[in-house]
């Protein structure tokens, strides 16, 4: 919500980094069943410990900005957030509660390997994984070549187009046709934005993987199940996801050439 609000108004303070990594901090959990990482351990808490002391208006905007998306999924329409939306254009509400639909949208990966219900996750789920590790990657790893701001913008909305299409996986019988019914999806979503172009045009940019950050994002997209796979052996006493995950990927080669190469292999070792 703090991307969709900052390009639509055209407020770089909510487009930042640290916005995003303030916001999954406050959803960060110490309850490892229900997120199977936290890359932040990695790194220097100080570090993250400073975005929030440091910015304390940020941080206020941030927390009014969660109880307005709570307002929002929970239909609260007498709330001064809904309100105030509403005399500006009704239509922001339509898509924004489209948006958050990627709360229910469960992953078929899991619910096909037969995981434990407690464990599945949904694609808003996968999405906060996968930005937790780019901002992990980003603050041990800097790259000059890569937009990491972009590269956040892209994770956020590359699954956008399953509020329409669901999440279809392959060997489903509407799997070939995935990318059409997507694409409508994230037209349907984005049409009533200012800039809604810009968001279309960067989840077709992921679809077709035509940048270095488009790319990035595919493969992280690709390893989070592969290190989500390594969680649930240990926490369902499993001995097959991970086997599962990683011999899929290698036999694809997806890793082959990949700034994560060296991550993805070493989870086999682990």
């Amino acid at each position: 919500m703090t991307m969709l609000l900052g390009i639509e108004c055209d407020n770089s303070h909510f487009r930042t980094k640290q916005a995003y990594e303030i916001l999954l901090l406050l959803n960060i959990t110490t309850d490892y069943t229900q997120y199977t990482s936290n890359p932040f351990y990695m790194i220097d808490r100080d570090y993250y410990h400073e975005l929030i002391t440091l910015n304390p208006l940020l941080l206020k905007e941030l927390i009014m900005i969660k109880r307005f998306t709570q307002n929002i999924k929970t239909k609260n329409t007498n709330s001064m957030e809904m309100q105030l939306l509403n005399l500006k254009n009704e239509n922001y509400i339509t898509s924004f509660h489209s948006f958050i639909k990627l709360i229910e949208i469960i992953r078929t990966g899991w619910i096909k390997r037969n995981v434990n219900k407690k464990c599945l996750e949904s694609d808003a789920d996968h999405i906060m994984q996968m930005m937790a590790f780019a901002s992990a990657y980003f603050t041990l790893f800097p790259s000059e070549d890569l937009d990491d701001q972009k590269v956040m913008e892209m994770m956020l909305i590359h699954e956008s187009g399953e509020i329409l299409a669901g999440d279809i996986a392959e060997g489903d019988i509407l799997h070939s046709t995935k990318n059409k019914i997507e694409e409508i999806g994230v037209r349907n979503l984005f049409c009533n934005f200012k800039k809604g172009e810009y968001f279309i045009n960067m989840w077709k940019e992921f679809e077709k993987r035509e940048s270095k950050e488009a790319n990035f994002v595919y493969e992280l997209d690709k390893l989070d199940p592969v290190m989500k796979a390594k969680c649930l052996d240990e926490i369902l006493e499993r001995n097959d996801l991970l086997l599962d995950f990683y011999k899929y990927e290698d036999q694809r080669d997806t890793f082959k050439k990949s700034r994560l190469k060296n991550i993805f292999q070493s989870l086999q070792e682990i």
